[in-house]
């Protein structure tokens, strides 16, 4: 994984695609982090869910947590992952591999620009770890993921920013 997929994507109107299983924790959290982190870039997130039950808010949970980091967190109603989504995404992010396999599965032409979130965020080191589901967890399984998702988006919106 080199930095040239970043890159190439990084010039204007970039759209990312945060996909995790049920979109009611870990990919809206990504994505209003990314959002806010990334309100001086031409770029966006939406996110969406493999099994998601659509029209579902953000769980209680991951709301607190975004606001214990600081973010203020905004309307969410669950989405299941569409083609035209995956379609028009310059980048699609997952938060396990399994998710990741499974989207490549179901959406074979946009494997190119399917990458787990650390994976992405990690081009340059390697590193690449899933991102633990933590519906049905603790208060502190939810911070510890949301502080993780802020970790990994903030090396995206740095790169990009360097690009």
């Amino acid at each position: 994984m080199t930095l040239e997929r970043q890159v190439a994507v990084s010039n204007s109107d970039l759209t990312l695609l945060f996909i995790c299983t049920g979109n009611t924790c870990r990919s809206p959290m990504a994505e209003q982090i990314f959002n806010e982190q990334a309100r001086d870039l031409s770029a966006h997130a939406i996110s969406a869910g493999l099994d998601a039950k659509p029209g579902s808010p953000i769980n209680p949970q991951a709301a607190d947590s975004l606001t214990s980091l600081g973010y203020t967190p905004t309307e969410h109603s669950s989405t299941l992952v569409s083609t035209e989504a995956v379609e028009e995404a310059d980048v699609i992010l997952t938060f396990t591999e399994d998710q990741k396999n499974e989207l490549g599965q179901r959406f074979p032409a946009a494997v190119q620009k399917l990458f787990t979130i650390s994976e992405y965020a990690n081009s340059t080191s390697g590193k690449h770890e899933d991102v633990a589901d933590p519906y049905g967890k603790s208060a502190e399984v939810y911070k510890e993921t949301a502080e993780t998702i802020d970790s990994l988006v903030g090396l995206i919106v740095s790169s990009l920013k360097t690009n």
